[in-house]
């Protein structure tokens, strides 16, 4: 008997009743022409065999559905069957390194192995004890530098590159051997990939943006290399945080290039090009905000935002709606149209919750007292200021610009100075604030927004209304 007719005599009288019509139109039909009727032969094969494993697979991968393949098959007792859909398992799942995968796989191999009396079974049997070993040393290596990636990236995502003492305890105890290090050759692709990514958080936390553009670049440049592991969504992840820290360093000419390469019509999942051109146009925003092409940063902001809303408005989620209402706040902001900015800001803040970066909320409330100063809302001034102190006690300490800032506008809200002594103030609030640290820091490129920068604003314009 051939493949098809032992496979079809293993079937269980349950699976026979399921595949009865279609094998009994099969057997009805013959070609002639021998090639032809292999192929129409293999063809039901496979048909039959993907039908029995349709309920194991969990994951669009093919190396997955070819082990469960082979799972069945193996079960069935059809061994060569399932032993040849198995390495075809095997060598897919090494070229996308999926360690875990490749253990159970290799397990597989020795059950196979065992069912056929041969001399070369004892070899088979040692190497998949080998491999199996690899494999679990893989594991563990990659879940040690995965465990890193994720804390510093979790306290990123949370307080942004604020340190304290328990982060920078943890950099010296925990991170900085395995930055200096080179990194071994023999090394998966996958952690030398989450050595580059904690590289650069590291250099970002050591308040050194140079050589994390460059570790960043590096990592950008290794994951297009190696697009055969790693999703187009990865890349473009990668992609546009690099744009974005570019952008902090005011290099026009290298966020132009970088930015031209993202094409996201090249993704073929909706949900993911939906994302992905959310992002490009909050990415072209900050490259106005940045360029000070402030018009032409509304203009473009508006024309594509509701582009995008009226198009994709169900599917947007709650992180990328408070991603879109933050931007358009600061768009709105640096444009000086204070009441928009205030309603995008309270459309936004509706949506943060638990899980949201604290340092990008922070910015979104400092810049609502700003526009309460700007529209003369006094009363609603005191509010916000209040509000702020008493649900951000963190940052209510001195050493903050932030709560520098709150502290003055408490003291000043009421009076009714002159241009002149307003200009004073701002002078002598300036003058508070160079020995403070200010939480928008680095990353404020991506808030758009800067204490500072907007003191000096103030003064200048006060400056042009008194002379």
């Amino acid at each position: 008997m051939d493949n098809l007719q032992l496979l079809i005599a293993s079937l269980t009288e349950i699976e026979k009743k399921k595949f009865a019509k279609e094998i009994k139109k099969f057997e009805g039909e013959k070609f002639t022409d021998k090639q032809a009727e292999a192929l129409r032969r293999h063809f039901f094969q496979e048909h039959i065999v993907e039908s029995l494993t349709s309920t194991y697979l969990i994951e669009e991968k093919v190396h997955i559905q070819w082990y469960y393949e082979a799972v069945v098959l193996f079960s069935k007792g059809l061994e060569v069957m399932a032993n040849k859909r198995l390495r075809k398992a095997i060598d897919n799942a090494i070229v996308l390194e999926d360690f875990q995968m490749l253990y159970l796989m290799y397990q597989l191999e020795m059950n196979i192995a065992l069912q056929f009396k041969d001399k070369v079974v004892i070899g088979i049997i040692e190497s998949c004890a080998s491999n199996k070993q690899k494999c679990i040393e893989n594991i563990v290596l990659l879940a040690k530098y995965l465990q890193i990636n994720l804390t510093l990236r979790e306290y990123y995502n949370r307080n942004g590159i604020i340190l304290n003492q328990e982060i920078e305890l943890y950099l010296e105890k925990e991170v900085r051997e395995h930055v200096e290090m080179d990194i071994p050759e023999q090394y998966p692709v996958t952690v030398k990939h989450l050595i580059y990514k904690i590289r650069y958080l590291y250099l970002l936390f050591k308040n050194d943006p140079i050589n994390a553009l460059a570790s960043n670049e590096k990592m950008v440049a290794f994951t297009k290399q190696h697009m055969n592991i790693f999703s187009m969504d990865d890349f473009y992840i990668e992609l546009f945080n690099l744009c974005y820290m570019i952008l902090s360093l005011n290099q026009e000419e290298k966020f132009l290039f970088y930015f031209d390469q993202i094409d996201v019509n090249l993704i073929k999942n909706s949900t993911i090009r939906m994302k992905h051109l959310l992002n490009k146009i909050k990415l072209k925003s900050s490259y106005y905000l940045t360029m000070h092409k402030y018009q032409e940063g509304l203009f473009y902001f508006e024309t594509a935002v509701n582009f995008v809303l009226k198009k994709f408005n169900d599917k947007i989620d709650v992180a990328t709606r408070f991603a879109i209402y933050a931007e358009y706040a600061f768009v709105c902001f640096h444009n000086q149209k204070y009441d928009r900015t205030m309603d995008m800001i309270n459309d936004s803040l509706k949506l943060s919750k638990a899980g949201f970066r604290d340092d990008v909320i922070n910015t979104l409330k400092i810049m609502e007292i700003v526009c309460c100063y700007h529209l003369g809302l006094s009363t609603l001034l005191l509010s916000k200021c209040k509000s702020y102190i008493k649900y951000h006690p963190e940052y209510c300490d001195p050493k903050f610009n932030e709560y520098v800032l709150v502290q003055f506008f408490m003291k000043t809200h009421k009076e009714i100075v002159d241009d002149e002594k307003m200009k004073d103030y701002f002078v002598e609030l300036k003058a508070s604030l160079t020995q403070n640290e200010e939480l928008i820091n680095y990353t404020k490129i991506q808030h758009k927004f800067s204490i500072s920068s907007w003191i000096d604003d103030c003064i200048l314009s006060l400056q042009g209304q008194t002379t």
